[in-house]
């Protein structure tokens, strides 16, 4: 009996290398999961934040991603988590001159690329002919660099509502839409099919499927 206790133990024991994307990983994704490491010491939590999360997991250098893009790989096992709500954010002295969604198109857009697929979930909430165009972007290529330049008055931008919780509070920045209904994404954990077996990550993803997702800041 004991060496079976034993071997349980080892099977749930050991490293998970877990990604995430930046933003979501360094603000909320180390707090919630405090508790599941105290709670189970056995297991050794790694973590890997970046955009690119699925080249990773398919070669083998992390073992589970969180990830709000939808990945339809052969080969990997998919389980659905929290939604992301977004929001169109600036500074108090721009958003007073912003009362609908065609004012943006005199406006500096910031967005993580060029082209403004970074908007997709702001231009695809609107009807084809009241989507404004953007003719001036300022390309940023992380979420925190785009919210500081939208506090300074840069441009407007388009983020996840819990990135700009606490600037959202304090006034430094506004919600310009807060009554347009914006398309949401919904976060998944991912591992490769051939690993669902292993207890480590049945006991985190088990964790991370418990959490409720009014515990975080303006999702649902």
């Amino acid at each position: 009996a004991q060496e079976a206790l034993k071997a349980g133990r080892g099977r749930s024991g050991g490293t998970i290398r877990l990604g995430a994307t930046v933003e979501f990983g360094t603000t909320l994704l180390i707090k919630h999961l405090a508790p599941f490491i105290k709670k189970h010491p056995q297991v050794h939590i790694d973590f890997q934040f970046s955009h690119d999360l699925l080249r990773p997991l398919l070669n083998d250098e992390v073992d589970l991603i969180i990830d709000c893009r939808d990945h339809k790989v052969p080969g990997l096992d998919k389980t659905p988590l929290f939604r992301e709500e977004y929001a169109v954010i600036a500074s108090p002295a721009l958003a007073a001159g912003i009362r609908r969604p065609a004012d943006l198109a005199g406006c500096r857009i910031l967005s993580l690329d060029k082209d403004c697929a970074w908007w997709k979930n702001f231009l695809d909430a609107l009807p084809q002919a009241g989507r404004p165009a953007f003719s001036d972007v300022t390309e940023l290529n992380h979420i925190r660099g785009l919210i500081n330049a939208a506090i300074e008055s840069l441009g407007v931008g388009f983020v996840p509502k819990y990135c700009v919780t606490k600037e959202l509070k304090a006034g430094t920045l506004e919600n310009v839409f807060p009554r347009l209904e914006l398309l949401e994404d919904r976060f998944a954990v991912y591992q490769k099919t051939k690993r669902t077996g292993l207890e480590r990550h049945r006991l985190l993803i088990e964790y991370l499927s418990g959490i409720d997702a009014g515990q975080l800041p303006h999702t649902r």
